[in-house]
């Protein structure tokens, strides 16, 4: 995975430095990231423009791309791991958490992380199914549903029940908390999070380019 990590190189994932220790004591390194993350934003509820909160997933979304191209998936997309640096860039990090993937993008592998702690989560990773790239284009579209209405998409107290609307029920409406939102964006929005992985995106290349 050293290796893989090494190699991911795109002007919006936080560059690779190093890593080391002993099982149990695993540590790695990344380029210093000063700035502020998109959870800070959204707890603050920072008002941007819509251009700009779409231009900054798509540059996530191009950061996406390119690591599932490598063959590589984030698995633990949220907020807090994507920065807005000081000098206004886009900063993806967090893929020390990722599994190397044997299979080439649009085939499955085994999903052997803790979901518990995740809101983010597709559909097929919360019923413990194999899992591919599509399911980073699930969490991106709930990241950027979360940007856009200060409300995660099945945000509950409970982490259960949340699981349980990942899988089976859809989010609020867009328009319930975005005034008059361009169809082309709820249109975005929902292909994102469609529940079936074939009815989504079936890259974040494409996914940028709306």
């Amino acid at each position: 995975e050293r290796d893989a990590l090494k190699a991911l190189n795109h002007p919006n994932i936080a560059r690779f430095l190093g890593a080391g220790g002993e099982p149990g004591h695993f540590h790695i390194a990344v380029e210093p990231l000063d700035g502020t993350n998109l959870r800070t934003i959204i707890e603050e509820k920072r008002e941007l423009p819509l251009k700009e909160k779409l231009e900054i997933i798509a540059q996530v979304a191009d950061a996406l791309d390119c690591a599932h191209k490598a063959g590589m998936l984030h698995r633990t997309l949220m907020p807090r791991e994507i920065v807005l640096t000081n000098g206004g860039q886009v900063k993806l990090h967090g893929f020390h958490l990722c599994r190397v993937l044997d299979t080439a993008p649009g085939q499955t592998a085994p999903t052997q992380y803790f979901i518990a702690k995740l809101r983010y989560p597709a559909p097929e990773q919360v019923k413990g199914e194999g899992s591919d790239h599509r399911a980073d284009i699930f969490s991106l579209g709930a990241v950027l549903y979360e940007f856009l209405c200060y409300m995660p998409p099945f945000g509950e107290p409970n982490i259960a029940t949340v699981l349980v609307k990942i899988v089976a029920a859809s989010p609020e409406r867009l328009e319930s908390y975005v005034p008059n939102p361009p169809p082309a964006l709820v249109a975005l929005v929902d292909k994102a999070l469609a529940k079936k992985r074939e009815d989504r995106y079936q890259s974040a290349a494409d996914m940028s380019r709306d």
